[in-house]
Order: C-alpha cells, then sequence, then structure tokens
C-alpha cells in the first residue's frame, strides 16, 4: 500500500472516529433531570402560573401506549402555547425511556394520549380542554368526552407537597 494511501485511510478513519465520539458524547449528554428542570412548563409551575389539580396514568405495555388524564389549575395567564407546553412536558415525564441503570434513553416508542381539562384557579370554571396525541392537539370525539376529568376530581396530596 501506498505511503499516501495510509494517510488518506487514516484521516477517514479519524474522521469516523471523532464523529462517533461526537454522537455518543451529544446521546450521553440527555440528563433527564436537566430536561424537566429546564422545562418552560417546569419555570410556569414554579412562577406560579399553574397546578396540578388531578393525574391518573395507564400505561399499556401490549400495545405501546401511555394514557395521562390530567386536570390544571391556572393561576396566572396561560396561552394556548403555554397549555401545549404543559402537555410536552407531560408525555416527558410520562413517556421516557430508561435503561436497565436508570440511565435517560429518550421517549418510548408507542403513542402517548393526554386528555387535560384547564379550569381557572381553584373554580370548577373551565377553560379549555386538550386532547394531545404523540405532541399535536387533535379534535376531541364524543367518545373521548368520558376520558377528561370531572371539576370534583382531586389527587390526594402529602402534606408540604407542591402542586
Amino acid at each position: 500500500m501506498k505511503k499516501g494511501k495510509i494517510r488518506k485511510t487514516g484521516r477517514v478513519c479519524l474522521c469516523q472516529l471523532l464523529l462517533l465520539v461526537a454522537v455518543v458524547v451529544s446521546g450521553c449528554g440527555k440528563d433527564f433531570d436537566d430536561l424537566m428542570e429546564n422545562h418552560k412548563a417546569q419555570a410556569m409551575r414554579e412562577d406560579g402560573v399553574w397546578e396540578e389539580r388531578y393525574e391518573q396514568t395507564r400505561e399499556d405495555p401490549a400495545v405501546n401506549e401511555t394514557q395521562v388524564i390530567v386536570s390544571v389549575d391556572v393561576k396566572k395567564e396561560m396561552s394556548e402555547e403555554d397549555r401545549m407546553e404543559i402537555m410536552d412536558y407531560l408525555k416527558l415525564q410520562h413517556h421516557s425511556c430508561w435503561d436497565e441503570e436508570g440511565n435517560y434513553l429518550g421517549l418510548k416508542e408507542g403513542d402517548f394520549y393526554c386528555y387535560a381539562v384547564f379550569y381557572r384557579g381553584d373554580t370548577d370554571e373551565e377553560i379549555g380542554k386538550i386532547k394531545y396525541v404523540n405532541e399535536e392537539s387533535v379534535e376531541i370525539t364524543e367518545d373521548d368526552k368520558a376520558y377528561f376529568p370531572t371539576p370534583e376530581m382531586r389527587s390526594e396530596r402529602m402534606p408540604g407537597q407542591e402542586g
């Protein structure tokens, strides 16, 4: 083999190795706690914009599906975009995948459904509903209406637990 060809092959191998290292480092850099803490919905929660009133989660591994039913007390002004941020946050919280050592691997394969109702503060005045399927708001059908929580449904909270 000629000396020039060895150098070229060596450069190609070095580039491939650097690319592999970059991919591994960026993939391993996914820290779930950072994703949750730096999420816009978490910042809104900490600023007192919203708090969870009720939540129920169901996972069905047989069909590879996660379903979240939630109601939210809206304490301050919130746009439709802000409500979608909460949906994204709930998907991250409930539809994530982990390895045996507890390392975050990303979102699970399969479908994620969230049925959310937003109430004005601590009242039963409904601001809106969202049926969220795989990262988008979709039309609510007559059959879907049974999935949404009613105003009186509340999750039990331990003393000192945040909303």
